[in-house]
């Protein structure tokens, strides 16, 4: 277990950025409840450096984790799921990024596949 600074933000960063890059390599080899459980704790790790110090580079991470896990669960059919972490990506994005912004209409268009799918 890796042990660091209380106010070491950068730290649990590149924490989360670690558990990012595994959960990657497993979502890649289509292995979605690995790829799920490191990116639970990339989002942890992410959640711990905002509480520390929140920067907009870090958000736009977590967000990005956020829809990766909702990606996770849509492979794995947990749509209503999916939905609330696509939500939750959306939500940070909306408030850190352009209108209009490409990875806002990729997040929309994932979630307008999960909406179909629950009709």
């Amino acid at each position: 277990m890796l042990k660091f600074a209380p106010n070491d933000y950068c730290s649990h960063a590149l924490k989360a950025g670690v558990f990012n890059t595994i959960a990657d390599s497993h979502s890649y080899l289509s292995q979605y409840r690995q790829a799920l459980d490191n990116y639970q704790q990339a989002s942890a790790s992410y959640d711990i450096s905002l509480l520390l110090k929140p920067i907009k580079p870090i958000e736009f991470d977590k967000a990005r984790t956020l829809q990766k896990i909702g990606n996770c669960l849509q492979q794995l059919s947990s749509n209503q799921e999916a939905l609330g972490y696509y939500q939750a990506a959306m939500e940070i994005f909306k408030r850190i990024l352009p209108p209009n912004d490409k990875q806002i209409n990729f997040v929309e268009q994932e979630m307008q596949k999960v909406l179909a799918e629950l009709n």
